[in-house]
């Protein structure tokens, strides 16, 4: 159903899971951008037991997050950038952060911050250390409706109005789903142009 939706959409494929593979590789075959969504650590514990793929853990040596990062980035092929799934701990502690963007950086990736907590230093962190790199601003689907979503994407386009550029990220929910149908006419309506992610990163 993303795929039918014919929208610049970056897919963020979650490692380990079932579809992973076939996930990212239509997206690639449909001329879509792809990212890693790479699991974090949560400061509410919400990583599911097991996990489809280890969760990157502020409390594990730099050699081991590094590796993990890597690996997880070796299963999912085309992979052009990568956002954090949960990780408002690990988001937060500069020390943690450092080795993953290492890995981004060695392979010339981007990186975005899902902002999943309050208090994160991902974006920071990779600008000092010279990845390439934006932000959420708009969750589509913290609140799961499709009048919800939709009034999400009058409130993205009008940030990229006021800033120039604006990032959302939801998920394949139905009613997600149902307010990305009526995107275009929403875009069109606010003046803004529809791009996958890597049309926002910054340097």
């Amino acid at each position: 159903e993303i795929f039918d939706l014919d929208l610049p959409i970056t897919v963020s494929v979650l490692p380990g899971t079932p579809y992973a593979l076939e996930t990212a590789r239509t997206a690639h075959e449909l001329r879509l951008e792809v990212m890693l969504h790479l699991p974090c650590e949560s400061l509410n514990h919400q990583e599911v037991q097991p996990p489809p793929s280890p969760v990157i853990r502020s409390d594990m040596a730099p050699e081991t997050i590094r590796a993990l990062v890597a690996n997880a980035l070796d299963s999912v092929p085309f992979v052009s950038g990568v956002n954090n799934h949960m990780g408002s701990k690990l988001t937060q502690d500069r020390a943690a952060m450092r080795p993953v963007l290492e890995v981004l950086k060695e392979r010339k990736l981007f990186f975005v911050d899902s902002v999943t907590g309050g208090r994160s230093i991902a974006h920071d962190q990779a600008r000092r250390m010279g990845v390439p790199a934006a932000y959420r601003h708009v969750f589509l689907d913290s609140e799961v409706g499709t009048a919800y979503s939709r009034n999400k994407l009058v409130e993205l386009f009008r940030l990229a109005r006021k800033k120039g550029r604006a990032l959302a990220i939801g998920h394949p929910f139905p009613e997600t789903l149902q307010a990305l149908r009526e995107v275009r006419e929403l875009a069109r309506k606010h003046g803004v142009r529809l791009v996958p992610a890597s049309a926002i990163i910054t340097d």
